[in-house]
């Protein structure tokens, strides 16, 4: 460590010699050893110091001022001391005055008002500069990387998303900004109650709050198709998913060819704490209905057994009533799109009456096993439309059904919004401003808004690079608008069976470039992950994505431990618990 004093001690040298020479002189006779003897004037006793120490720094020069009057370089991790003298009741600012190269150092406890001792605790944490435009991955080839890091193939994407200046990025990283974190205080006590202080943090984040989730493949993940079981859970997981939905397990009409699948998929689920979605209780088309009801059920239901589009209008609405009742009380989900894809599908709506929409919602209501289970509308091709214009047909088409089953008291409480995106009727992609002004349209309605099934459409947007530059573009409108809650991949792996080409994931479990992407918006670009200091009033300021985080941390001399914390809207008086320190 080099130290460059502005203000030092005052240093006396007195020159011994002898009473018959000038102080210096010389000459015959002259003794041959003058003496210089250096005297340091003792402190003040009532001057206090300062000092400190710096971490993380290593061959590399950083300067620190004191005042802006007294600066020391320093070059490596360790101690530091100012040498200005204060008095009691004095002010002290310890600031940088020029960072280290490729480095990001800051000052903590760095302002004092002097007391009656020395200040000790001041603290320098350097660390490795982000670099140009906040880029936050690392440097990953490896195909089956699920960490975000690996963007090969989508470079140039990653560094629109990092520094492009379109305004439309601009206006959705600040409202990202604004409702995707929260700032407030946190402060740390031991395991008795009392202020730690000075105290080192890592806080990062492990599960957002808003959902990021994947619609499973319930015969892969059981292993009845393609037998990839282990490699599809594995790969499941490595997304961090944190809500989920089946494809196709929780539909009425398939509900023999699934067996106990079903059941044992969401044990499974459940089992790592994700979140599920019910998927669906009426699908009111005849093609999307079980083709014959049995003697079975037609019996225990007191109607004619054959095809739903045989029944009279009387045993039709016993039918479809006693399905949605033993659908909702069956299944223990925290949704349930209570009604798909109503515009196209109005078969049973044009013999029973389009009230009867109301009256799902409302037997849905009174029959789901999950009490707090929320109740959808959910519809393809609304925000995804590919009319041109803000407003289209379909939408308002969408709206009209909305207000049916609001008008008739039905408990419609979220929209589902399918978000499937091909090409636009002119040919292009659907731009970023009309996309987030179609979201707002429903902002009249109060409702959180759902993207169900979200996907690239192939045999529309044929480029790979494209289905990606749509996949970012899509999740950060959607992921910017305050009253969005999810955004649900719906075609996770690449099936043997699968026509399409929609999926994220190949069959060796290696994310494609839209699965790149995914993967580096929400677990490197939207990411919380910060080394910082408890202070000597031992919190932190902290600001980060909303969501659940640990927190690591490290007391010199001490075992690491490890808190658990929810970060959300409120959390501006947060304490923090160690399990086992005590302070000595």
């Amino acid at each position: 460590m080099t130290i460059m004093k502005n203000n030092f001690r005052t240093i006396i040298t007195l020159c011994i010699f002898s009473s018959l020479f000038a102080c210096g002189g010389g000459g015959a006779g002259e003794p041959d050893d003058v003496v210089e003897k250096p005297i340091e004037v003792p402190k003040d006793d009532d001057a206090i110091l300062v000092s400190g120490k710096v971490y993380g720094l290593s061959s590399q020069l950083l300067t620190i001022s004191l005042n802006g009057n007294e600066t020391l370089e320093l070059n490596n991790a360790g101690d530091f001391n100012f040498t200005t003298e204060f008095l009691a009741e004095q002010q002290a600012l310890v600031t940088i005055v020029k960072q280290p190269d490729n480095m990001n150092c800051q000052v903590f406890n760095g302002q004092t008002t002097i007391s009656d001792a020395d200040v000790t605790d001041v603290i320098v944490q350097c660390l490795a500069a982000a670099a140009s435009c906040d880029k936050t991955t690392a440097s990953s080839t490896n195909p089956l990387d699920l960490s975000g890091n690996n963007v090969v193939g989508i470079e140039e994407l990653v560094a629109d998303v990092e520094c492009g200046q379109q305004q439309w990025r601009i206006d959705a990283q600040q409202r990202i900004n604004q409702h995707r974190k929260t700032s407030g205080q946190i402060t740390l006590v031991d395991k008795n109650g009392e202020l730690v202080s000075n105290a080192k943090v890592h806080l990062q984040l492990q599960r957002h709050d808003f959902n990021f989730g994947g619609v499973m493949q319930a015969k892969m993940w059981d292993g009845l198709q393609d037998n990839i079981s282990d490699l599809y859970r594995q790969t499941y997981l490595g997304f961090n998913f944190n809500k989920a939905g089946l494809q196709n397990g929780l539909k009425y009409k398939l509900r023999n060819g699934f067996g106990s699948t079903t059941e044992r998929a969401l044990d499974w689920l459940n089992s790592y704490d994700i979140s599920v979605r019910g998927h669906t209780l009426i699908w009111p088309g005849w093609s999307h209905m079980e083709t014959n009801i049995s003697a079975a059920d037609a019996s225990r239901m007191g109607i004619s057994a054959g095809a739903p589009e045989d029944l009279s209008a009387e045993d039709l609405k016993v039918y479809v009533d006693t399905i949605i009742k033993d659908w909702a009380s069956k299944w223990d989900v925290d949704e349930w799109d209570v009604t798909n894809e109503p515009r196209a599908n109005f078969n049973v709506q044009e013999k029973l009456g389009y009230d009867q929409e109301a009256e799902w919602f409302k037997i849905a209501k009174q029959h789901v096993k999950n009490p707090s289970a929320t109740l959808y509308l959910n519809e393809n091709r609304v925000v995804s439309d590919t009319a041109t214009g803000v407003l289209t047909a379909k939408m308002q088409t969408f709206e009209d059904d909305m207000n049916s089953i609001l008008n008739n008291d039905g408990p419609l409480e979220a929209l589902g919004f399918q978000s499937r995106f091909g090409t636009m009727a002119n040919g292009g992609l659907l731009d970023a401003d009309t996309m987030y002004q179609r979201l707002s349209y429903f902002d009249k309605y109060n409702m959180t808004i759902a993207a169900t099934e979200f996907e690239m459409k192939d045999d529309q947007i044929t480029s790979e690079i494209d289905r990606a530059i749509m996949t970012e573009r899509v999740m950060s409108v959607y992921f910017s608008k305050e009253n969005v809650t999810d955004i649900m991949v719906w075609t996770f792996f690449k099936s043997s069976s699968s026509t399409h080409n929609r999926h994220i994931v190949e069959p060796d479990g290696s994310p494609n470039l839209r699965g790149k992407a995914w993967l580096y918006l929400v677990k490197k670009h939207w990411h919380t992950d910060e080394l910082t200091w408890f202070d000597r009033n031992s919190s932190i300021t902290f600001n980060g994505f909303k969501g659940e985080y640990l927190a690591t941390v490290s007391i010199d001399g001490f075992s690491d431990e490890t808190v658990e914390f929810n970060w959300l809207d409120g959390n501006s008086d947060l304490t923090l618990r160690l399990p086992n320190y005590v302070n000595p």
